[in-house]
């Protein structure tokens, strides 16, 4: 089966994958050694090498992104901003209007799709189409030490459907 991460925001996903591989902060401290140490950096960047061979890299807009990869056995993560946060990515890279093109192209996928997002009301019922599972989660941002609590919701449509016709209406499959 493919698996297919298709992060909507190419940068803050790349940061978030250096972030996940990379589990020490850069900084300084008066009362201990130094953080950085070169000699892990080149076992750190042959772990990136191994966890990456055979990826793809592809810089595509959402909708593209989706059209190019969609096949009946693929599995797509979707991690868009949340609802009403849309703007801290970018002006124009992501606008609430998105949200209603995303969940008609998901509607629409041959394969299958995991979706994270905020739990907020406007989301349950633009996604209602599909499973939703809420789950609390702790968070804290900034390291400032301070924790949130939260809710998000994953949105998703595990079972393989039948092919079906694709978003511009001719009938055929993706090879």
């Amino acid at each position: 089966m493919a698996w297919v991460r298709a992060d909507l925001l190419t940068p803050t996903a790349w940061r978030e994958v250096c972030r996940s591989v990379a589990t020490r902060t850069f900084g300084i401290s008066t009362s201990g050694p130094a953080r950085f140490d070169i000699t892990r950096l080149v076992p750190l960047l042959e772990a990136v090498h191994e966890g990456l061979a055979g990826v793809w890299v592809d810089c595509l807009g959402w909708e593209a992104f989706i059209e190019r990869w969609d096949r009946p056995k693929t599995l797509f993560y979707l991690g868009p901003p949340y609802l009403g946060t849309e703007h801290y990515y970018g002006r124009g890279l992501f606008e609430r209007s998105d949200f209603e093109r995303l969940s008609a192209a998901l509607q629409c996928l041959q394969g299958r799709f995991t979706l994270s997002l905020n739990d907020v009301p406007d989301e349950r019922e633009l996604f209602a189409w599909a499973s939703i599972e809420t789950v609390e989660l702790s968070y804290q941002a900034g390291g400032a030490g301070q924790t949130k609590r939260g809710r998000e919701v994953i949105i998703s449509r595990s079972e393989l459907r039948p092919s079906m016709t694709n978003r511009t209406g001719l009938t055929g499959s993706y090879t």
